[in-house]
């Protein structure tokens, strides 16, 4: 008897320890679905979020690739203040610089607006600022005619003017060559020498900046005139005439 009983309160506490597991099991499964959907429902929500700025994304992208200018070997055709009007294809563009706007030379130097001429070949890079896309907000203005580099130019003095001379050399021509205080003229032998002592048909070499359009030399650093000072002639020596000995055969 005793032991019944006690077969009997175990399994009552083996029934009241177990119960609530069983209804935490039943919960549980009940609960899935609704998991299942939160989840579904939160996939849904991200791929429309991923989408909404994938979308945004791409308008923002076409709106600056359409405001996005270029011109590639445009020309200068006006200068006014810190505005430029640059031809290219039979169209004009107002191109309008600020203090953001990087000047380069040809060969990536910097430059400035102050150097530029009407003629000057130009890129532009920048964006459109009115849907004619006529008028540029520049950022980068890279100037091809400029050769700013302290180059060697050779040529022969064709014609002396008061602040400029002109040199011709078979490869470019005629080229204006610029000088002023600052400029050095020097000999051959590195003696130094003034203006005046060049004269016409010298022959001549140049440093400094060569605008390619205009075929101009500015910012002169050295002008070397290979003429002078005259090379020396050699002196004729005195002609020695060698008579021939005659040897007589003595007759026997």
């Amino acid at each position: 008897m005793k032991r019944k009983n006690y077969i009997l309160v175990l399994s009552l506490l083996s029934l009241v320890l177990l119960y609530p597991t069983v209804v935490d099991a039943k919960d549980l499964g009940g609960l899935r679905p609704s998991i299942r959907a939160e989840k579904k429902e939160l996939r849904n929500e991200l791929k429309d979020k991923i989408q909404s700025i994938k979308e945004d994304f791409k308008q923002k992208f076409d709106t600056l690739k359409n405001q996005v200018a270029k011109i590639i070997g445009g020309e200068i055709t006006a200068i006014s203040g810190t505005i430029l009007s640059i031809s290219k294809d039979g169209k004009i563009y107002t191109v309008n610089t600020d203090s953001n706007t990087h000047f380069q030379r040809h060969y990536w130097g910097r430059s400035s607006l102050d150097e530029f001429s009407v003629g000057n070949k130009v890129n532009v890079h920048g964006k459109f600022t009115d849907d004619a896309k006529t008028t540029i907000l520049a950022r980068l203005i890279r100037n091809l005619s400029i050769m700013k580099r302290h180059g060697v130019f050779l040529g022969d003095v064709t014609v002396k003017n008061s602040d400029n001379f002109i040199i011709n050399s078979k490869q470019r021509g005629d080229q204006t060559v610029y000088f002023s205080g600052s400029t050095k003229f020097v000999k051959r032998n590195e003696e130094a020498m003034i203006y005046a002592d060049l004269q016409l048909s010298h022959r001549v070499r140049i440093k400094g900046i060569w605008d390619k359009t205009l075929n101009q030399i500015t910012e002169t650093v050295q002008v070397k005139d290979f003429t002078l000072p005259p090379k020396p002639t050699k002196a004729a020596g005195p002609t020695t005439t060698v008579t021939p000995t005659l040897t007589s055969t003595p007759t026997p």
